[in-house]
């Protein structure tokens, strides 16, 4: 019926006066089938030849759709829809001896839909944890926190901690630091006093429910991004980038609100949180949020030391410096991981699925750190989160609370279960409870209790298991989705050791993300190096300054992580090439520009040393200052002209604004280095 609704306007345009008048009827059957046979339909097959119209002797028309149309729907283009399309309005059009061919209405239809991707529905195979949960009726409907809450909430919340006759200005680095210190605490006191009115399990349910309904919505609209750029042109990656803002909202509240409500919600008695009281508390959880990154930026110096209090009570900053940082990073990767959903969307759709292999292709070092830290093999642990959806399953629940004695007897009689210390294994998961949010526990770090941050050792992330009860035998959150994440997270920061070292707790894995990191960050080079050689340069990787002009230095400069000469060899290229992550959140923006600054910087010691930035600006330095030297060693024809250049595989705040303007610190993604290197003759 959308499919009609979108061409009525064109069809109308074709052959408003051939279409007669009267109503018009379509009786429409569909013939059962599996919806699974994707390989018999996938190529040329023509979905017409499964629709069946035919007219009855009473003058009933029919449109009867066969199985293997409905398979048809597994195509990346719309052929199916479009085909039914055509038949059904073929059928609407039929009397009168001035009625449209066939082939106009389908010219007419694809005047009105000109898009191959265009499609209302899309058909997929079941099979990731989400997928499940989402099919089988456990996750439910997303919804974003609303204005009215936000706004309910900051308005005036500063005047409730803050007097008026003590200003609204607050001016200077120490000054702003102890009025946000006062007001993180503040709003921390507000959101655990109103998590206090409500029952613990309910509370810390309802929230969980939140959060996986929240990561469903980013699959569908993942799924129909290529669809929603058929309809709605550029506006839909707009649109897909505001919905996964008010995603990512909702995700950081949950996990929040979940948290605190463990150490301070009631165990018994407490009202039933509703979706507006979820709302407030969410809301406050963000603002709670936003105001603990903005000392670091202020400290970092990206936003001016310089706060002020509006009449109404908000709290204004400058914080124009994101929109050059931050905004323009995560435009650019929004925008490449909507590309790759959509391209994802046709390769899913035009390859039938293979029989997955048994076991996973993981090398025997990865699998030891696995089993050092999580206390079993790589396959019980990235089974645990489907096993527990099948309990899931089983109780009709998408979230729950449960002993985790009675997990631990769920798997041991699950045969298909991977057997092993299960009980080790679910402790190292179980994230425990305290008494109090604010009771600092041994095991407790101060990046612990920052809410603000991103990556805590003791948090849902990390140990998605929440207990929501003491004893050696807690009861615990089980919601599958934040496991499958947490598990999926793990796997894959150790994996490319892009994690800092306290989130692991065995030595076995800190050293083997360690040595991850270094594997990865030369295998970078080497890819920086091979794009450069490509476009018909010369380069080559980890060259010291030294080997390069065959000279020493009082200074250690330390390496150059990519050199290239020039194809005409009159320029020369120092390059350093870091696969860093991308900055989430404003306070690891402020983080990441103060490391590549380009200025000398205090270490634990209180010596100044250069920071990432500086080190490698020196070595362009130096290497300029010796330009003749470096043309005789390298054979150039004449002294190069010396560049410095920064590469780096995600989108960086440095890449769009640096505090420091410096010619040679400006930097690139790896897929924009074309456009900044020269290329070599005969080089596309």
């Amino acid at each position: 019926m959308q499919w009609l609704a979108e061409v009525a306007p064109q069809i109308l345009d074709d052959f408003g006066n051939r279409l007669g008048g009267g109503p018009r009827y379509v009786c429409i059957e569909t013939e059962e089938g599996n919806g699974t046979q994707r390989g018999k339909i996938l190529g040329d097959t023509d979905p017409v030849q499964h629709i069946q119209a035919s007219t009855h002797t009473d003058g009933t028309r029919k449109v009867r759709l066969g199985a293997q149309w409905i398979e048809a729907l597994w195509q990346t283009e719309n052929k199916a829809e479009r085909a039914f399309a055509v038949t059904l309005i073929e059928q609407l059009l039929k009397d009168g001896e001035s009625r449209p061919t066939r082939d106009e209405i389908a010219q007419s239809v694809w005047r009105g839909i000109p898009s191959p991707d265009w499609r209302w529905l899309h058909a997929g195979e079941v099979k990731s944890v989400m997928e499940r949960m989402s099919a089988g009726g456990l996750i439910e409907k997303f919804r974003k926190i609303p204005l009215s809450a936000s706004s309910l909430v900051k308005c005036g919340s500063v005047w409730r901690f803050h007097s008026r006759s003590d200003g609204y200005d607050f001016k200077g680095e120490e000054e702003c630091r102890g009025f946000l210190r006062s007001y993180y605490d503040f709003v921390l006191s507000e959101l655990i006093e109103q998590i206090k009115g409500f029952n613990r399990e309910q509370l810390i349910e309802v929230s969980a429910q939140r959060y996986q309904a929240a990561r469903d919505e980013q699959r569908i609209w993942r799924t129909s991004i290529r669809a929603l750029r058929s309809i709605r042109g550029q506006a839909a990656d707009l649109a897909a980038m505001q919905r996964q803002n008010e995603i990512n909202a909702v995700q950081r509240a949950s996990k929040t609100i979940c948290e605190i409500a463990a150490c301070e919600a009631p165990d018994s008695g407490g009202a039933h949180a509703s979706r507006e009281d979820l709302d407030e508390m969410y809301a406050r959880a963000l603002l709670l949020f936003g105001n603990g990154q903005l000392y670091a930026t202020i400290r970092a110096g990206l936003v001016p030391p310089h706060l002020k209090i509006s009449p109404g009570g908000d709290l204004m900053s400058d914080r124009s410096v994101f929109e050059k940082t931050m905004l323009p990073a995560t435009e650019r990767h929004h925008a490449k991981a909507l590309d790759e959903a959509a391209d994802g969307y046709a390769a899913k759709s035009e390859k039938p699925a293979t029989p997955q292999q048994d076991g996973i292709p993981w090398d025997k070092d990865f699998r030891k750190a696995i089993e050092a830290e999580f206390s079993t093999s790589a396959e019980a642990l990235v089974d645990l989160a489907p096993a527990l959806l099948q309990l899931a399953e089983k109780r009709g629940e998408g979230a729950f609370t449960i002993k985790r004695s009675e997990i631990v007897a769920w798997l041991e009689g699950n045969k298909e279960y991977p057997q092993g210390d299960i009980a080790a294994l679910l402790e190292r998961l179980t994230l425990k409870r305290r008494e109090n949010w604010g009771k600092e526990e041994d095991w407790l770090s101060p990046r612990d209790l920052d809410l603000s941050r991103f990556d805590r050792p003791n948090s849902l992330i990390n140990r998605p298991l929440l207990a929501v009860s003491d004893g050696d035998d807690p009861t615990v959150l089980v919601a599958p989705m934040i496991i499958s994440d947490a598990l999926m997270y793990a796997v894959g920061t150790m994996h490319e050791g892009s994690m800092h070292g306290e989130f692991w707790s065995s030595s076995e894995a800190r050293k083997y993300a360690g040595r991850r990191a270094d594997e990865l960050g030369r295998e970078f080079e080497d890819e920086v190096a091979d794009t450069l050689n490509g476009l018909g340069l010369q380069a080559s990787t980890r060259r010291t300054v030294n080997d390069l002009l065959q000279q020493g230095s009082d200074t250690d400069l330390g390496d150059v992580d990519v050199f290239a000469i020039s194809a005409d060899q009159s320029r020369v290229w120092v390059i350093e090439a870091k696969n860093l992550r991308l900055c989430r959140t404003e306070s690891e923006v402020a983080a990441r520009m103060t490391e590549y600054r380009g200025q000398s910087r205090p270490d634990r010691k209180g010596v100044e040393r250069p920071d990432k930035m500086l080190r490698h600006l020196n070595r362009v330095r130096h290497l300029r200052n010796h330009a003749q030297e470096l043309g005789q060693r390298l054979g150039l024809p004449a002294a190069p002209e010396v560049e410095g250049l920064m590469v780096v595989d995600a989108p960086q705040p440095m890449n769009f604004h640096m505090l420091e303007d410096d010619r040679d610190a400006q930097s690139c993604m790896l897929d924009d280095l074309k456009s900044i290197v020269p290329v070599g003759p005969g080089v596309r």
